[in-house]
């Protein structure tokens, strides 16, 4: 992404690498001639003082070519760091560096993945003994005019003191035309039952008894309204599920149905 300017460092290596090898040539001049004071030593032939003497210049020249060694070591690593490298791939979609610059430590380079995208939502707590990880999710993206089908790959464990609410995560498949930030809304399957009866939840009435709705029944060659009184379970969008009290085959009245009482004559209209 970015070179820092590293023409410093470029010299100070520059001149530890001459230095290592001035200091091999010297280190390997002293052993030699530590050796050679060894095998005159060996035969009765010079003083202990000069073989101690070749030693310790052998030993220090040794030491500093380590020492040197290490140092150029450290100063590539510090060269690179004037390499400015990306944890992640994708495009720079803000730059606010420039060449000549200073710059501090502040974030200077926007990188952008469009690969690797997610989408969070925040789910009320009431729901947490029906959503889970693996629950299906639809993601309609309104100006898109696109639906897509996932599932819930993250599930949030606290639930937020604030909003009351859990968060929730879906990955999205690798997709050039989704952007980060997007708005999108996000539907939960919390419930879902096979061979379900449902009816309008606007034409279901509440008693004294509890909730009722009007079937047409043929009676004596009449049509009558009869009150059914039904118990309904969950709800989606304009619909009440309904567990018990209907069958099929019911004529439900969905028009007239507010001024109805039961056991008053009706007339059908066919349409």
């Amino acid at each position: 992404l970015l070179q820092l300017d590293n023409s410093l460092i470029k010299q100070s290596a520059a001149a530890a690498s001459q230095n290592i090898e001035t200091l091999k040539a010297q280190a390997a001049l002293a052993k030699s001639v530590y050796e050679k004071q060894k095998n005159l030593w060996e035969q009765n032939i010079g003083s202990e003082i000069q073989l101690l003497t070749a030693k310790t210049n052998a030993d220090a020249l040794a030491s500093q070519l380590k020492g040197a060694t290490e140092q150029v070591g450290v100063i590539k690593d510090q060269l690179a760091y004037t390499s400015i490298y990306s944890d992640v791939d994708g495009v720079a979609e803000e730059v606010n560096i420039h060449v000549g610059e200073m710059f501090m430590g502040a974030g200077q380079i926007k990188i952008v993945n469009t690969q690797k995208l997610k989408a969070t939502a925040l789910v009320p707590e009431n729901y947490t003994g029906k959503v889970r990880v693996g629950s299906d999710v639809a993601l309609n993206f309104p100006d898109m005019q696109k639906t897509i089908e996932t599932k819930i790959s993250v599930m949030g464990k606290v639930i937020d003191p604030l909003s009351r609410s859990f968060f929730i995560e879906t990955k999205l498949a690798p997709n050039s035309d989704f952007r980060p930030n997007q708005l999108v809304q996000v539907k939960i399957k919390d419930y879902s039952k096979a061979n379900a009866l449902s009816i309008p939840i606007n034409i279901l009435q509440n008693d004294e008894k509890g909730k009722f709705v009007y079937v047409a029944i043929s009676e004596n060659g009449k049509m009558i309204a009869r009150k059914k009184m039904i118990t309904v379970g969950e709800f989606y969008g304009d619909n009440m599920e309904v567990l018990g009290g209907l069958a099929i085959g019911d004529a439900i009245i969905t028009t007239g149905y507010q001024n109805l009482f039961d056991g008053q004559f009706i007339t059908t209209v066919a349409k």
